[in-house]
């Protein structure tokens, strides 16, 4: 991911430095598990353990020469040793030995930032949703005013949305949190207890049997995760973005002091955050065909899944970490128009009110489908010539016998509305 999208903590969770480091990790806990073993002595462990070492720089210079990133750590390591206990380094271990349990790390601690930031943005959504609690707009389906809504019911919409996001994500980071260290083709070459006192020292669980590799499905499950949390984030940007058009104005974007809309246009202010957020979830939900992709691996293990991972891996973490921080300072931030909302809402000349005027002329009796052609034809009129429907519906005559009163009653936005307190309970507000 370029580094214009990548936050600084999921910057240093994915890199070199950081991947490299948690491979000397795995390696030097091997290495501990032996020496619990009785297999390495006490003198070698402390000259391995406190000489073992490494840059960047040297393991890349080295790759280049050989070609082979696990093999260039190892040898730039075993020079930090420089002793005859040199060889204990990674000594039965085969390079996924290291790799399964490092990127295990990795992504543990990915998946444990991601989760902060939806809990931030929960937080957010929750503020605003009990301020707008009361602030009515239209509820829109299919592009079209439907019945009233409040805001802040359409905020609690989200907010459930991302509890369900960290049930999955919370799924997917038990399944990809373990390790092996089972030798070339996953028969072992050390004993299976130096898998298990590695893994339980990592803060993880063994696989129950793996081949040279984990299987590819538990990172495929963490990519889907994290795919279906960027949809959800798109959600609510798209649907924020759509508010934030000049025909519905309903909120704005927060636009800082000396930012600019437009190279051209001065008056623009324009919802580039909500769009980027938008276009990035799409770079997330493209990786997932990857990742299902490096399901399928030759018998014991290909190498066709490695060159994808280093790729797809980071971008995804990265996009989503970013685009959950920038959706959540919109939220913060974001201008809310209650005005305008509630000018939008009056433009249908109280049509929105039909389905509970259709009921009540059922109430009294009248046929379903009179009831409906009555009720549909008097809000067409009332569209065509911008005529208040409770004036069109005072005229017609299969309507003189019931009183003013009661007919204008039905036009009250609380008709609609009088569960809101019933659902926010549902939230503690």
């Amino acid at each position: 991911m370029i580094s214009r999208y990548v936050r600084k903590e999921m910057g240093r969770i994915w890199s070199d430095q950081n991947k490299y480091d948690k491979w000397l990790t795995v390696e030097l806990a091997a290495l501990w598990a032996r020496r619990k073993m009785g297999d390495l002595s006490r003198y070698a462990w402390r000259r391995i353990s406190s000489r073992a070492s490494f840059t960047v720089e040297e393991i890349e210079a080295l790759d280049k020469e050989i070609g082979h990133d696990m093999n260039a750590f190892i040898g730039v390591a075993q020079g930090y040793i420089q002793s005859k206990h040199a060889g204990e380094f990674h000594k039965e271990l085969t390079s996924y030995d290291v790799e399964e349990p490092a990127l295990a790390i990795l992504m543990r601690e990915s998946t444990d930032l991601i989760k902060e930031g939806i809990e931030r943005l929960k937080a957010a959504l929750l503020e605003r949703a009990r301020e707008h609690k009361w602030t009515i707009m239209a509820g829109r389906t299919h592009g079209v005013q439907a019945e009233a809504i409040t805001f802040g019911f359409k905020l609690l919409v989200w907010y459930e949305a991302l509890n369900r996001r960290l049930k999955m994500i919370d799924e997917a980071r038990e399944v990809i949190n373990v390790g092996k260290i089972s030798g070339a083709v996953g028969t072992y070459t050390l004993p299976l207890t130096i898998e298990e006192m590695v893994c339980k020292k990592l803060g993880m669980k063994p696989a129950k049997i793996s081949t040279q590799i984990l299987q590819r499905d538990r990172h495929a499950q963490v990519i889907s995760a994290l795919a279906i949390t960027a949809g959800t984030i798109e959600q609510i940007a798209l649907e924020l973005r759509r508010l934030c058009q000049t025909e519905i104005g309903e909120i704005q974007e927060p636009f800082t002091k000396r930012q600019k809309g437009s190279s051209a246009m001065a008056h623009k202010k324009n919802p580039v955050v909500l769009e980027r957020i938008c276009g990035l979830a799409r770079v997330i939900r493209h990786d997932v065909g990857a990742a299902l992709e490096n399901i399928a691996t030759w018998a014991e293990r290909d190498i066709s899944h490695s060159s994808v991972e280093r790729v797809i891996f980071p971008d995804c973490f990265q996009a989503l970490d970013y685009i959950i921080e920038r959706l959540t300072w919109v939220i913060k931030e974001m201008e809310v128009f209650p005005e305008k909302m509630l000018e939008n809402l009056e433009k249908t000349q109280g049509t929105i009110f039909s389905q509970q005027i259709r009921v009540w002329l059922l109430d009294k009796g009248m046929e379903p489908e009179a009831a409906y052609r009555l009720t549909q034809d008097a809000c067409f009129e009332a569209i065509k010539t911008s005529t208040p429907l409770v004036y069109i519906l005072k005229k017609r005559p299969e309507l003189s016998e019931y009183p003013e009163e009661e007919l204008e009653n039905l036009f009250n936005y609380q008709n609609q509305l009088k569960h809101i307190d019933q659902i926010f309970a549902r939230f503690g507000i």
